[in-house]
């Protein structure tokens, strides 16, 4: 018996541990699901995505990667990206040259309308013009502007490109496994897997 009043204390305190660290790890959850959510650009669309998801963080969310899609300079490009979440407001596409700069100084496509009600996910493209100036380091970006708040809030997505001169040829299509969320493995794809210091992955878009 006069241990009792021990083992209760402790279980007290355990009770009240466990109740902390549970609504922590809620919290987190929610806090990974508002950074990573709401929309993206399709993942077999004709640009292959730098994230799975588009990111809070701007303006890519993530460095550059190794999986580029190619295209020719002044081609006509269909960007396909889509919603999974309802929000008002609109979207914006844009390019930067090099380096993920200079995104507001070349957007290719504004106040692109948010269609609300109906199915999710629901699938958007846009056709815009490829700039006419070759570039190896360049991004295509998609931003979602969610209007309910004031200023809007901002969900970001990238695809890594690099434009070829007019008259150029295309390299083979070889796109790989869209990218996966951090902590989260990709979808396994058919074939082999490239060589340690390959080339890059690309996706051929043909104008």
């Amino acid at each position: 018996m006069q241990w009792d009043g021990p083992m209760k204390a402790i279980t007290v305190k355990d009770t009240i541990l466990s109740l902390v660290l549970g609504l922590i790890s809620i919290q987190l959850i929610f806090l990974h699901v508002d950074a990573h959510a709401h929309n993206r650009l399709l993942p077999t669309g004709t640009l292959l995505p730098r994230n799975l998801l588009a990111n809070k963080v701007g303006p890519c969310g993530s460095p550059r990667g190794a999986t580029v899609t190619y295209l020719i300079a002044g081609q006509q490009l269909n960007v396909q990206f889509e919603e999974f979440i309802d929000h008002p407001g609109y979207y914006r596409i844009a390019f930067s040259p090099s380096g993920d700069l200079g995104f507001d100084q070349n957007v290719l496509a504004d106040q692109i309308p948010d269609i609300q009600g109906g199915t999710l996910p629901r699938p958007y493209s846009k056709i815009v013009t490829v700039p006419n100036t070759p570039c190896t380091n360049c991004t295509i970006q998609v931003i979602q502007y969610m209007t309910e708040v004031n200023p809007p809030s901002l969900y970001f997505s990238c695809a890594d490109v690099v434009i070829l001169p007019q008259g150029s040829v295309l390299p083979p299509i070889n796109p790989g496994p869209a990218p996966a969320p951090s902590g989260t493995p990709p979808s396994p794809t058919p074939g082999a897997s490239p060589a340690p210091g390959s080339s890059p992955k690309s996706v051929e878009c043909i104008p």
